[in-house]
């Protein structure tokens, strides 16, 4: 279910993100200042995420779903600006190609390491103790991808300006809901899909079981009948 809800703001967030971004104006141009400034809040909210606080049950829970919602939302802030910065860093199109490259190059390689450096880190500096060792291990890599950003922000420059758009906000919004049903209808439908493929053995079972009662109740029928 948490998954779900995060999902469903980030199919708003996601274009809302892009219409203020179209907006900026600074001295580091339009997408730069996002990756500066959305990485300390990026970094902290994922720490935030594997605090745990002692609160009652429910508390926790709220306390899951807001920290999850707002560290999707920190990343969103960051990965649209980080996704549309490819297209503005050069104004030939072949090095563009070549950073899209990279970036995905890096990003396949960075998710490989974490995988592979997280157990081994959560019971280097947890030992008996997950929650210490999660919280722990989430520190450091909070502490990497801040660095790596802010690494970003300073080897990186707009050297395309893009073509300024004179929107009505009215019109931005009226635009944001239209894109934003539109993603959430695909999530929906992608949601079924999942359900239906993970599920599949279950529903196999269920209508296993189902047969073989309408079975044996035809048995019963027919031995009643005799």
């Amino acid at each position: 279910m948490m998954l779900l809800v995060t999902k469903i703001v980030d199919g708003f967030s996601d274009p809302a993100m892009g219409l203020i971004a179209d907006q900026t104006q600074s001295r580091w141009r339009k997408y730069r200042p996002y990756i500066l400034f959305g990485a300390a809040p990026y970094g902290l909210l994922g720490v935030a995420v594997f605090l745990w606080p002692q609160f009652p049950a429910l508390g926790k829970l709220i306390y899951a779903y807001i920290t999850y919602t707002l560290v999707w939302l920190a990343y969103t802030a960051i990965n649209v600006r980080y996704s549309a910065l490819l297209g503005v860093v050069s104004p030939i199109a072949e090095e563009r190609t070549k950073a899209t490259q990279f970036r995905f190059i890096f990003a396949s390689l960075g998710t490989v390491v974490i995988g592979a450096m997280a157990t081994p880190l959560v019971e280097f500096f947890g030992g008996n103790n997950e929650l210490i060792g999660f919280r722990t291990t989430m520190e450091l890599f909070a502490v990497l991808s801040v660095l790596l950003f802010w690494f970003t922000f300073a080897t990186t420059k707009e050297r395309v300006q893009p073509v300024n758009h004179n929107s009505r906000v009215s019109k931005d919004i009226s635009t944001l809901f239209k894109i934003s049903f539109g993603l959430i209808g695909q999530l929906a439908g992608e949601l079924l899909m999942n359900f239906y493929a993970n599920d599949r053995g279950i529903l196999d079972k269920i209508e296993a079981e189902l047969l073989t009662r309408r079975a044996d109740n035809n048995r019963n029928a027919g031995l009643l009948s005799v």
